[in-house]
C-alpha cells in the first residue's frame, strides 16, 4: 500500500485528530503535535511505519498484534506512566495517540546537571519502581527502559514512556526469521532497545520479562548518581553476565557518595 510522506500528514484529519505539526521522524516512523478537535486539547500522535518488504500476511499479522496489543495498553492507567489515549490506522500508517509530554526526559536533564543527588535520584527510583510493578501486573513489559524514556516535571511527578512499543514492533511473531534475536529488532530490522541498559542475560532468554526492566532501572539509577551509565559501547546481545563482575565503583566515580551505595 503506497503511502503519504510523513511532512504530508500535516492538516490532516486522523478521526478526531488533527495534526497541526511534524515534531521529529526517523527509521521507526514520526511524531506529531495534534489537537483533540472534541476537547481542544493536544495530544502526540506517533505514527509507525510497516515495511514494504513483509508479505501480505505478515502485514495482517503485524497490525492483527498492533491492534491488540494497543488495547491492552489503553487501558493502563496509573500516575507514573503515560497512558495511551487511543490508536489506529490512517493511510498505511498503524499509530499511537498519547498526551502531549509535559516531562522533560532524564536524559535531557543529566545534560545539564550531569548527575543527580541521592535524594533526588531515590524520588526518581521510587516512582519509576512503583510505574513499571503496575504494568509488570498486568503482563506489560517496557523493554527499553532509559533516561530518554522517563519523563519528569515541574512538580517533580515521573512517568515512564514508550510503553509496550518493543512488543508492538518485534520481528518474532511476524515472518518466519532465522535471526537469533528476532524479538529484540523492529519489522525494519532497527534494534529496539539502548545496549547500554540491557542487561546481558537478555542475549539467552527465550523472551523479554520483567527483569529486563529491572536491570535498566538499575543502570539508570547508577548513571543518574554517577553522570554516565555502568557499562558503556558493550554489545549486550553477545556480553557475557560475567561483566557484572566488573561494575565500577560509584563511590570511586562520585567521592561525595556513601561508600555503601556500592553494595546496593
Amino acid at each position: 500500500m503506497p503511502r503519504v510522506p510523513v511532512d504530508q500528514l500535516v492538516g490532516q484529519t486522523l478521526r478526531d485528530y488533527f495534526i497541526e505539526q511534524l515534531l521529529g521522524h526517523g527509521e521507526l516512523g514520526a511524531v506529531y503535535k495534534a489537537r483533540q478537535r472534541a476537547q481542544q486539547s493536544m495530544v502526540m500522535i506517533l505514527t509507525f511505519l510497516v515495511p514494504e518488504g513483509l508479505s501480505p500476511q505478515g502485514r495482517e499479522r503485524f497490525l492483527a498484534r498492533f491492534k491488540q496489543e494497543s488495547e491492552r495498553l489503553t487501558k493502563l492507567r496509573h500516575p507514573n506512566i503515560v497512558p495511551l489515549h487511543d490508536f489506529g490506522e490512517y493511510e498505511g500508517y498503524p499509530y499511537l495517540v498519547l498526551p502531549f509530554a509535559k516531562g522533560r526526559s532524564l536524559a535531557n536533564l543529566l545534560k545539564e546537571q550531569t548527575r543527580f543527588t541521592p535524594e533526588q535520584t531515590a524520588g526518581i527510583l521510587t516512582q519509576v519502581a512503583a510505574g513499571l510493578d503496575y504494568v509488570h501486573s498486568h503482563g506489560i513489559v517496557h523493554g527499553s527502559l532509559n533516561p530518554a524514556t522517563i519523563l519528569l516535571d515541574e512538580q517533580h511527578i515521573v512517568q515512564v514512556a514508550r510503553l509496550g512499543l518493543v512488543h508492538l514492533l518485534e520481528t518474532q511473531g511476524i515472518e518466519q526469521n532465522s535471526h537469533p534475536f528476532a524479538d529484540r529488532f523492529s519489522t525494519a530490522g532497527i534494534f529496539l532497545g539502548s545496549s547500554d541498559y540491557i542487561a546481558p542475560e537478555w542475549s539467552a532468554a527465550r523472551s523479554v520479562d520483567p527483569r529486563v526492566d529491572i536491570y535498566a532501572l538499575g543502570a539508570t539509577v547508577f548513571e543518574l548518581l554517577s553522570g554516565k551509565p555502568p557499562f558503556i559501547g558493550i554489545n549486550s546481545l553477545t556480553a557475557s553476565k560475567n561483566r557484572l563482575k566488573l561494575l565500577p565503583s560509584l563511590h570511586t566515580i562520585n567521592p561525595d557518595l556513601p561508600s555503601a551505595l556500592d553494595s546496593v
